[in-house]
């Protein structure tokens, strides 16, 4: 026998699938770290997002569901296809230009207010000084990790080791990444060569 309850307590599957949530909500749907959607934002390869404002993230589900579904794979030595949106196959080899490390720096302290909304967007401006929690560890609430935005120079005070003085290592530490690619990562977020 069917069922014979009401279904107007379900909302259309279009609903579902369109509605916006949040980004702890969407890293539990996909199965990864609210972390891991960041690193992705940051350095592409994720899944769609809605920008509500400079603090707000929201994901649809149809997109997660897309993005989830155009890595299936039948095998490990199946490879992506170049030039694919979200490739995440590896960088051809090729002669390395060196880094103009300064040069990078110098651009990103322009920008670092804007750079900090984007990397850190739960922190806040103290007069000279960002402040914001530490992404890396069980931070609860802001005041010991710290930027300043004339200079760059950076701190978690609570962990002896933790500290920088320019935007690249900032960006090195938050992502887990070496200089060069940190340097690299920012040149591309500034539109500049590195």
């Amino acid at each position: 026998m069917p069922f014979q309850g009401s279904t107007a307590s379900f909302p259309p599957a279009s609903d579902y699938l369109d509605g916006l949530i949040d980004e702890a909500a969407a890293a539990e749907f996909l199965g990864y770290t609210p972390r891991a959607l960041q690193n992705w934002r940051v350095r592409g390869g994720g899944p769609k997002f809605v920008r509500v404002s400079s603090r707000s993230i929201r994901y649809r589900r149809r997109d997660l569901i897309e993005w989830a579904e155009s890595r299936l794979r039948c095998s490990t030595s199946e490879m992506e296809v170049p030039g694919k949106k979200n490739d995440v196959s590896p960088v051809p080899v090729r002669q390395m230009q060196p880094i103009d490390f300064p040069r990078i720096n110098a651009i990103a302290l322009t920008k670092l207010p804007d750079l900090l909304r984007y990397w850190l967007p739960d922190g806040r401006r103290e007069g000279a000084e960002y402040v914001a929690r530490n992404p890396r560890r069980d931070d609860r609430s802001p005041g010991s990790f710290k930027v300043n935005l004339i200079n760059g120079r950076w701190a978690d005070f609570a962990i002896p080791d933790a500290r920088g003085g320019d935007p690249v290592s900032l960006y090195a530490y938050l992502f887990r990444v070496q200089q060069s690619d940190a340097a690299r990562e920012i040149a591309r977020l500034l539109g500049v060569d590195p």
